[in-house]
Parts: C-alpha cells; sequence; structure tokens
C-alpha cells in the first residue's frame, strides 16, 4: 500500500517522502524512531538484549537474513532491529536502492551508537566503505560518503598532539570525502549535507589566554590556540578601566569589541601561525611586549583591518601592576585587607583603597557602583573594612602613584547585629534501626547538651516532650520525659498502622529532630557473594571466579539462575614520571555476559576472557579492572546481587614503599617495601632498592599557569631569554633532573620481611632524592617502582628545594605541653613571609619574616587551651605568584575520650538464647569513670534497605 493514498490526513513532505513510499515504510520508521531512544525509563531485566555481535555490522543482504536471538523481547534495542531487519529484507530486491541505502544507514548508525564490541570504530568504517563502493555513480552516493566523512571526523576529534599520532589525518580524509559527495551528486541532499561538512571541517577558530595580572617591564607570556587560521593580529588598547566598564558592562559582543577598537592602540602586532595541514586544532605560546603600569584590553582579530564583518574576534583584560591584597573575614563581619607587592611581597604602606558598592538605582532601574569609602593602607599593608549597616557586594580598587590595581573578585559584607555566641539545648537521638516496618515498636534514647558550639555539658533532670510525626509532619503521638544524671532520656513509640508509608520523625522541638523510614519491605531471605579468588592470571586467559548463594537460614540456594556481566576498564598501576603525559582511565567496556545456574550448594562459576583494551599501549604497563557482577533470582522471582573484581596486567607485581614525599632526615631510619599483586594482596619479591641524590637546577622556576604547548612558535633560546623564571621543557621536574651520586642500595626479600634499615640519615644533603625499586613478577616480567621525594632537617638552615617558596608540617597534632613545628623556606634571595596563629576564629600571633635563601623551623608551644585545635598561616608573594599554606593543628579532647571493651563476647549465637556481655569503660588514663551507654542488638540483614 502506497502511503501517498493517505495524504489527504498526513502533513506533506515531499523530500521526504521519496525514502518512505509505502505504508509499511511510514510505520515502520516511526516505530523504529521510537524504539531508538534512550532507554532510561526501562526497567532493564538481568538478561537484557546488548549489540555485541559483529555480524549486525553485515551488509544489507547478510543481514536481512540473520538470526537476532534475545531473551529480553522487550528491549527497544532489540524491536528496534527486527524493524530495521524487516524493512531493509521488504527492499532488498528494489529496482531503486535509495529506499534501501537510507534505511541500511540508519540501521549502521543505530548499531555503531549502541555496540559496545571494542572494534566498532573500524567495523562502522568497514561497513560504510562496503557501501561506498557498491553504491558508486549513484544518485544518493554524496549521502553515503558523507555517512563516512562524519565518522572519520568523530574519530580525528578524538587525537591527542604528542600523545598518540592516531587519528591525526581522519579530518583530512573527511574533507576528501565531502568535496567528492559534492562533485559526484551536485545539488542532491546528499551533496547539501557533504557541503555542510565540509564548512564544519573548515571553520575558523582561533584564541588566546593571559594571566590577568602581570608586572611591569616583563614580556607577557599568552597561550593561543587556534584551527584552520594562518595569521592573527593583535590591538593592545589601555582603558580606563572603572569608566570603561560603567559604559560597557552590558554591551553585546559587536557593540563591546567595536567601543574598544575607537580608542587609540599603544601596541600593534601581528603573529603567523603553523599549518600542519590536518585541520585539527592546536595550542602554541606567544609572546606579548612588556607593558608599563595600568589597564590594558587585548584584541586578537583574524583580519588585519579589525573589521567585524566577517571576522573573527578575542578579547582579553590585562592589569599590569606591582600590587596584590588578600583578604580575611572575622566573626564580626569586619573584612581585613593586606596589599603585597606582587614581585618581592613586601608590605605596600601608603596605598589608596577604594572600595565601590553595588547599589540599586530607582531613578535608572539597574544596579550601579558608587564610592563606598576611602581607606589607606598602615605599615603592614592592612586596612579595614567595617561591618556595613546592611548587606552589600562591592569591590576593591588599589592606588599608590601611577600603579592601579583592581580586585579579580567581589566581595559580599553581612551586616552585623551584635549577637554574641549564647549557649542553647540540643539533643542527639539514637533509635534501636533505621527502617520499620508499620505497627513496630520504634525504641529510642536521647542525649540532652548544653553548648554554645565550643563547649558543652550535659543537663540532668531536664523535661522535654519528644514527639513522633508521620510523613506529613502531622503528630501521632508524644512522650514527657524527665533526663537523668547523665542528661539522657529513653522511651518508644509503636508506630502507626494505615497511613502514607515513608519518612517519619521523632523531635523535641528546637532541640533536634530525627528522621527514619517506615516502609512494607521484604526482609532478604538470601545473600549472594563471590568467593575469593586465590589463583593469578595473565591476559587473554581464560578466568574463573566463584560463588554461592546462600539463605540466611544457613540453606543453600539451589537451581537459582544466575545472570552476570563483566566490565572492563583501564588504570595505569606504575607512575612515570618522565612522560609529561600520564594516560587516562578508559571508558568501562562489557567483556561478556551471559547465565548460568547455581548448583545444589549454591555455588556457580563464571568464566570470560581477560581480553586486554588494545587500544593503550602496553609501554604504559596499563592493568585492567574485569568487575564481574552477579544478579541471582530464586525460585520465588527474589532477587540478589553481587559483585567482584579481578585486576590483570602486562604485569602481575606492584611495589611500593611507605615513604612521604616530605622526607625527614633527622627521623627517617627505615623503608618498608610493598609488594602486592593487583588485586592489592601482599605477595612475595625480592629485587634491589637504590636511592640517589639528584642534581637540583640552578635556577627557581615558577610554573605555568596552563600545560606546555605541542607546538612550539618561541624558540628555546628566545624564550629563556624572555621568560627566565618559566620552564622551557620538563626541567623543573626532578624526573628530568640528573643523578648526582648513590647514597644507598641493598637487596630485599620480603618473605624475609618488609623493613629495610636504612641506617643513619642525618649526613644526607637537603634536596630531592630518586628511589629505585626493582623486582620479577611470578612470570619473569621486570617490575620497576620510581618514586621523587625531599628530603630536609628540621634544624638546619639549608633550603631542600630549589623553590620561590615552600611549607613543611613537621608536626601538627599533639597534646598540651608539645610542640608544633613548621618549616618555611625560599631558594630566592629574599622573601618576605607573613606568619600568622589564629585560635578561635581570632589571630593571636602575627609577625613577618625576613628568608634569605633559607628555610625556618618555627615552633608553636601547645597549651591546654589550644584543645578544640588551632591553625596557623604562612602568606608570601614572589614573582608575581602567590604562596598561600594554612595548616591546621589538631589537639584533640583526649581528657574526655573513654575506653571501651568487652570483658567477655561471644558472636556465635543459638535463637532464643540468652546470652550476657560484659563491657568495661575507662577513663583515658585507665582511671574509673561514672558513665551510661546505650547498645542494641540490630539485624544486619535491614542495611540492605537502609544503613544504620
Amino acid at each position: 500500500v502506497r502511503v501517498d493514498l493517505y495524504d489527504d490526513i498526513m502533513v506533506s513532505d515531499k523530500q521526504g517522502r521519496k525514502y518512505r513510499p509505502m505504508l509499511f515504510d511510514f510505520l515502520a520508521f516511526r516505530a523504529f524512531d521510537f524504539f531508538s531512544n534512550s532507554e532510561a525509563e526501562i526497567v532493564r531485566p538481568s538478561y537484557e538484549f546488548n549489540l555485541n555481535d559483529a555480524n549486525l555490522f553485515s551488509d544489507a543482504k547478510d543481514f536481512a537474513v540473520y538470526p537476532i536471538v534475545s531473551s529480553d523481547t522487550f528491549s527497544l534495542k532489540y524491536r528496534a532491529l527486527d524493524i530495521m531487519q524487516k524493512v531493509i529484507a521488504f527492499h532488498l530486491m528494489d529496482e531503486d536502492a535509495s529506499v534501501l541505502v537510507d534505511a541500511d544507514l540508519r540501521r549502521l548508525d543505530f548499531v555503531y551508537r549502541n555496540s559496545i564490541i571494542e572494534e566498532k570504530d573500524s567495523l562502522y568504517s568497514v561497513a560504510l566503505s562496503v557501501l561506498r563502493e557498491t553504491y558508486r555513480n549513484r544518485p544518493f552516493y554524496a549521502e553515503i560518503v558523507c555517512r563516512l566523512g562524519e565518522h572519520y571526523l568523530s574519530l580525528g576529534e578524538k587525537y591527542q598532539p604528542g600523545i598518540s599520532e592516531q587519528n591525526q589525518y581522519k579530518i583530512r580524509e573527511a574533507l576528501a570525502l565531502a568535496e567528492e559527495g559534492i562533485k559526484a551528486n551536485p545539488g542532491t541532499d546528499g551533496a547539501t549535507n557533504c557541503m555542510a561538512l565540509k564548512n564544519r571541517i573548515l571553520l575558523k577558530s582561533f584564541g588566546f589566554t593571559v594571566k590577568k595580572n602581570q608586572l611591569p617591564g616583563k614580556s607577557i607570556l599568552a597561550k593561543i590556540d587556534f584551527k584552520n587560521v594562518d595569521s592573527m593580529f593583535f590591538r593592545i588598547i589601555k582603558i580606563d578601566w572603572l569608566s570603561d566598564w560603567k559604559k560597557t558592562r552590558y554591551m553585546y559582543d559587536s557593540t563591546f569589541v567595536k567601543y574598544y577598537l575607537k580608542m587609540p592602540a599603544v601596541k600593534t602586532f601581528a603573529i603567523a601561525l603553523p599549518d600542519s595541514g590536518d585541520y585539527q586544532e592546536y595550542s602554541s605560546e606567544i609572546e606579548i611586549p612588556a607593558l608599563p603600569l595600568g589597564h590594558y584590553i587585548i584584541i586578537a582579530s583574524h583580519k588585519k583591518n579589525f573589521r567585524w564583518e566577517k571576522n573573527a574576534f578575542n578579547t582579553c583584560f590585562v592589569n599590569v601592576t606591582n600590587m596584590t591584597h588578600f583578604n580575611r573575614r572575622d566573626l564580626k563581619e569586619n573584612m581585613e585587607f593586606i596589599v603585597l607587592e606582587r614581585d618581592k611581597g613586601n608590605p605596600v604602606q601608603g596605598a589608596t583603597a577604594t572600595v565601590w558598592r553595588e547599589e540599586y538605582s530607582y531613578v535608572r532601574q539597574d544596579y550601579e557602583y558608587v564610592r563606598g569609602g576611602t581607606y589607606t593602607t598602615d605599615e603592614n599593608g592592612k586596612f579595614r573594612v567595617a561591618s556595613p549597616s546592611d548587606y552589600r557586594y562591592y569591590f576593591v580598587e588599589l592606588k599608590k602613584g601611577n600603579d592601579s590595581y583592581i580586585s579579580d573578585e567581589t566581595f559580599y559584607q553581612y551586616r552585623y547585629y551584635g549577637y554574641e555566641r549564647q549557649k542553647y539545648y540540643r539533643i542527639y537521638f539514637f533509635t534501636d534501626r533505621s527502617i520499620y516496618r508499620p505497627g513496630q515498636t520504634l525504641h529510642f534514647k536521647g542525649i540532652i547538651i548544653n553548648t554554645d558550639d565550643k563547649e558543652h555539658s550535659i543537663v540532668p533532670n531536664y523535661t522535654t516532650t519528644v514527639t513522633l510525626y508521620d510523613v506529613n509532619y502531622q503528630k501521632v503521638s508524644d512522650l514527657t520525659l524527665t533526663s537523668n544524671e547523665f542528661g539522657s532520656i529513653q522511651g518508644s513509640f509503636e508506630l502507626p498502622t494505615g497511613l502514607l508509608n515513608g519518612n517519619m520523625s521523632i523531635s523535641a522541638g528546637s532541640m533536634g529532630t530525627h528522621y527514619f523510614s517506615v516502609e512494607e519491605y521484604k526482609r532478604s531471605k538470601f545473600e549472594v557473594a563471590f568467593d575469593t579468588l586465590k589463583e593469578s592470571y595473565r591476559l587473554n586467559d581464560k578466568v574463573t571466579v566463584s560463588g554461592q548463594a546462600k539463605a540466611y537460614a544457613g540453606s543453600s540456594v539451589d537451581n537459582a539462575k544466575v545472570a552476570y556481566r563483566v566490565t572492563r576498564q583501564t588504570y595505569f598501576p606504575y607512575r612515570w614520571w618522565y612522560w609529561w603525559y600520564y594516560p587516562a582511565v578508559g571508558t568501562e567496556t562489557v567483556v561478556s555476559f551471559g547465565e548460568v545456574t547455581t548448583d545444589a550448594e549454591g555455588k556457580y562459576k563464571i568464566e570470560f576472557s581477560a581480553v586486554p583494551d588494545k587500544s593503550v599501549s602496553a609501554k604504559y604497563s596499563p592493568a585492567f579492572i574485569y568487575t564481574v557482577t552477579a544478579d541471582v533470582t530464586d525460585i520465588n522471582g527474589e532477587t540478589r546481587s553481587a559483585k567482584t573484581q579481578v585486576n590483570i596486567g602486562y604485569k602481575s607485581l606492584v611495589l611500593g614503599c611507605d615513604w612521604p614525599e616530605k622526607v625527614n632526615g633527622s627521623e627517617t631510619r627505615e623503608m618498608v617495601i610493598n609488594a602486592d599483586n593487583l588485586s592489592g594482596n601482599p605477595v612475595d619479591a625480592k629485587g634491589q632498592v637504590t636511592i640517589y641524590k639528584l642534581k637540583s637546577p640552578s635556577q627557581v622556576y615558577v610554573s605555568r599557569p596552563w600545560a606546555s604547548p605541542y607546538v612550539r612558535m618561541i624558540s628555546e633560546k628566545d624564550f629563556r631569554q624572555k621568560f627566565p623564571l618559566l620552564p622551557y621543557g620538563n626541567e623543573n621536574l626532578p624526573a628530568s633532573w640528573e643523578k648526582e651520586k648513590k647514597v644507598f642500595s641493598t637487596s630485599f626479600n620480603t618473605a624475609l620481611g618488609k623493613k629495610i634499615p636504612v641506617g643513619d640519615m642525618s649526613k644526607w644533603e637537603p634536596g630531592s632524592y630518586y628511589i629505585e625499586i626493582v623486582s620479577e613478577d611470578r612470570y619473569g616480567e621486570a617490575v620497576k617502582y620510581e618514586n621523587y621525594v625531599t628530603l630536609y632537617h628540621p634544624r638546619s638552615a639549608e633550603v631542600c628545594e630549589k623553590a620561590a617558596g615552600y611549607f613543611l608540617p613537621v608536626r601538627n597534632t599533639g597534646e598540651p605541653g608539645d610542640t608544633a613545628r613548621f618549616i618555611v623556606g625560599t631558594a630566592l634571595p629574599e622573601a618576605k613571609v607573613l606568619f600568622e596563629v589564629e585560635h578561635n576564629a581570632k589571630i593571636v600571633r602575627s609577625e613577618w619574616l625576613l628568608l634569605k635563601n633559607e628555610q625556618r623551623l618555627i615552633e608553636i608551644p601547645i597549651n591546654e587551651s589550644h584543645r578544640g585545635n588551632f591553625s596557623v598561616h604562612f602568606t608570601q608573594v614572589s614573582l608575581n605568584r602567590p604562596f598561600i599554606n594554612t595548616s591546621m593543628v589538631n589537639v584533640p579532647f583526649t581528657n574526655k575520650e573513654l575506653d571501651i571493651s568487652f570483658a567477655s563476647f561471644r558472636n556465635k549465637l543459638l535463637p532464643g538464647e540468652d546470652e550476657e556481655w560484659k563491657i568495661i569503660v575507662k577513663g583515658k588514663k585507665g582511671d574509673k569513670v561514672a558513665a551510661e551507654m546505650v547498645a542494641t542488638l540490630y539485624d544486619a540483614s535491614l542495611d540492605a534497605f537502609k544503613p544504620h
């Protein structure tokens, strides 16, 4: 039946009608479109249908007769394929193959998008290439090559410069296909689509990134991104930031750019960009000439004339200044600012700070910024903005001489109402479980305390009302209770029946509320678990994992259906310091699925092949996590699940040691060697451990604001001359430093012991060290562990890092009477560091430290008043980089801790059996204490519904 017989009741689509000539086509494709949509709202069975068959990519003739079998006949994907198979079979013998090819392209696209097999990229390419050769010189040929070109484009967009050459020229191949399609079938839909593909490939794009705040008189490094662009033109325009910002903040792109292009440029320049011929996007770096103090906008244009029409623009604001600031808010909503020099970190005295406050103008019906106050920095570079009388947003403008700086952030300050911290009552509820059935009894206990959020005390003999509320927060019942000498109350409620189930609560009013669930849950009757894997496997081996389904009553769950699924994910257990690129964790891929049945003992076995991900080079020594999920369904229809992981790699041994990144040379005397298999279980290994002292660079480097680019446009000589503080390559990384000398070497055998005595390290020089541990796995594969550590001596003034600033917490926990210790250091000739101690949200100690290519040990005595912790802050600015470090000193309330132990305990009981456990409660020093405790015997199977 032809579809045009129904023209009177259908919306006309003459262009699409040629691919849906029959009523069957029209209805079939409507159904296909529906079934092709996401199944996110569909409950999937454990035996769900997956597209894991390479034959689904076969040609139309073979696909039309290929048997597609699935137990999951409700799967939308299965139904979509079934419909498409019928459509293709229906048109297989058509003289005009246009309908057949359109359907086949839809089928291949659907299979590719939903396939879970690894080779789907190549299978899709081959399938489209076969279509291309089969229907060459046909009027729909352009549509075929367009689909192949789009596929090549998507592959080309996965290209990673400097990492792998794979797919680098796929976009160029896509362009050739698009041009072939345009030439083959001009004026057709396929040619139109090919033209759109060509335009997408040839689309020009560029951008640049500059760190906003720069030092005067210093060359500026900028990162550029470009694609299909051969040159970029730049104008640098000096602006009055505040005035111009007020005028342009609501402007659109064209108006915004045209506003600034009317202003005179202080510098103009152009750069020629390299052409790789692959139509890929690349990044590089360029030099922007040094600028004097001031505010600037840099405008980049693709065209030299900077006209808006048929052009592309990119803009960036730059503030050339030697000032920066930091801020801190106190408990009374006062804001304290400190202004420092960007190059040397000295406090800036005598700078004028203007607060620009945001206010709403009812006349202009818009927000505007008005002057909110003017301040002057003191000898420490500080000024203070008092708590406002209302709530307000503002930013800060700093000026000193010709130097001007606008804060990068907007501040929000609250009104302080003068409230002092007050004590209030609070209750902590404990229930015997987290989920109940309607009609069950809820047992609870509550502890009432008097607190100001810092100091806490129990409240004895206090009468309160505890109310039970339903899911709609309607009162069900209440109890009036009085706390005992330990400040606790206890009681119970019989939960109502016949009400709406969900989250109910018990509440003591403003003191506190506790929520719990009331549901008609069905208690689990059995559990599923995997056995511990004892065998070791290699890649491409057949792996067998076993498990058991067992009833909580102790009986086995036999003849149960086990639907399993095995997925693979790539990870990298070994650290490769000498590669600037570290490969990412791979996506999860299904490698096997199926069904087995439990035996008479409830046991089951699952087998799969440990196939590696071949797209990841073996040189990275990747490993693979094979996650096995089993869904066990018993004869009653109850389903329980379990999951286990099998880790397999090209190497089966992972080495490591317990040394931290920063090693205290005055304390460390030994090293613990760890040897594990890929599943994290300890194994025996023997080998050699060697430690080398590294030769640090002769200068201090600072980090790039972005990753090192793949394309270099500045020569190494010019880069080092213009940007001496930035690394050209990886010379700032310890992995690139040469070994100066060997300081330690010994053999080890973890079967005899993991600890390796290193001996006295007090004579070792401060600096960077390279640790190398070598061994072999059980298959004879060489395994190496590499790590870089920094060794320091707390009492030495010699720097341990060639860094502009560093901070080391030597001891940041202790008891009253102990001493907290921190190291702050710099390899610069001179640097100023602000050291502060904060306790109870107040700065109780503040001083400037002047460091001259040295490190200094800071010691802080810990007092009884420090219980509850205090903080230390170190603030340094050098070389236009902030070095901000804060550390919490942990001083716990150990004087209030209790030691609880069982004097008698049995973990195996008979149903209905009486049992008595004896518990001993002591103070931290072993003294007797008067205490009360709450304990409950809890059914752990309820954790499957809601953890308790």
